[in-house]
């Protein structure tokens, strides 16, 4: 991998990560409204899901393939 490939991956997984903690609060507000919407929150727990699923496979990606 070349540093240039490594920063822009690290750029694109802060980006996601600060959607990911976006989303999160968004929850958090969801929840605590008078009358939760049960289906935006779920459309959310959904999203952020899918945010931290790309998240881990790009981590995945900036480890070393090293065979012990």
């Amino acid at each position: 991998m070349t540093l240039d490939h490594s920063t822009h991956l690290n750029h694109y997984m802060n980006v996601i990560a600060q959607q990911h903690a976006s989303i999160n609060e968004q929850i958090l507000q969801l929840q605590k409204e008078l009358t939760p919407n049960d289906f935006a929150i779920h459309k959310a727990k959904k999203e952020k899901l899918h945010l931290k699923d790309m998240l881990v496979k790009l981590h995945a990606h900036t480890l070393p393939n090293i065979i012990a």
